[in-house]
């Protein structure tokens, strides 16, 4: 990205914009900050920008700290304060809902405290850190595409004995049976980011999917037909579309249900 456009996109975040935009025009990995209340620090680029992003799009949310740590110098990773808790995010820019789970608490509805979570497209593994640092007794994770991600963030958080990444596709290679059978879970909730994992749950047994206190489905397709089946299962079902972050951010139309 050109000078100029950084110095734009920088210089209502930073009192130091033009600084700021130099050194990341020279893709620079330790720059100076100061940020419009006065704090400072030395980011890298990825936090840089990550920060004007929140600050442009008005996104601000208390459990969030950008500050209390300074950045880890590994490149493409962000250190952050998350609740109680320093967590470290690597390659983010491959993340589509990194600001929905951390600012928007998106999965809220799940309510992960001390329940087993089975997260279907965990992504680069932010939705399964987020399920972590809001206390979730354990959480199973499955991921084919971004599993190299997920599982350098995961361990770059030491959260390997708290999150088990599965390197599968939900449908194709394991069921929802297999992985309750495989680690003798009684109950669960699950989250669902995942197109094919949509389709996949529809072929789900009824007994399989009554052991699941609450679900979190992000709709990649028509969801009538899952609507249907879960409904004839015994849940609520209720569809919603979650606050827009931004015209550079996307908004999540998601199906909820809860028995």
């Amino acid at each position: 990205m050109g000078f100029l456009k950084l110095y734009r996109q920088y210089k209502t975040v930073y009192k130091n914009p033009f600084y700021v935009a130099f050194d990341r025009a020279r893709n620079k990995q330790h720059i100076k900050i100061i940020a419009e209340d006065g704090r400072s620090s030395f980011w890298n680029g990825d936090k840089v920008d990550l920060y004007a992003l929140a600050v442009n799009n008005h996104l601000s949310n208390d459990d969030v700290d950008f500050f209390t740590f300074e950045n880890s110098q590994i490149p493409h990773c962000i250190n952050f304060k998350y609740k109680y808790a320093q967590f470290m995010i690597c390659n983010i820019d491959q993340s589509s809902n990194f600001f929905g789970i951390f600012f928007g608490n998106e999965y809220k509805f799940l309510d992960p405290a001390n329940e087993n979570v089975i997260d279907i497209g965990t992504n680069i593994g932010d939705s399964s850190i987020y399920f972590t640092l809001n206390k979730a007794k354990n959480v199973i994770a499955l991921d084919k595409k971004f599993y190299a991600i997920a599982l350098k963030n995961i361990k770059a958080n030491d959260l390997e004995k708290r999150i088990t990444l599965l390197n599968n596709s939900y449908g194709k290679d394991i069921t929802l049976n297999d992985i309750i059978k495989k680690y003798k879970l009684d109950s669960a909730v699950l989250k669902i980011d995942s197109s094919e994992g949509e389709k996949a749950l529809i072929d789900e047994e009824e007994n399989t999917l009554k052991m699941f206190k609450r679900m979190q489905i992000l709709c990649h397709n028509d969801y009538n037909e899952l609507k249907n089946k879960l409904e004839n299962c015994g849940f609520t079902v209720t569809i919603e579309k979650e606050k827009n972050y931004g015209k550079n951010i996307n908004s999540n139309l998601y199906l909820y249900a809860k028995i």
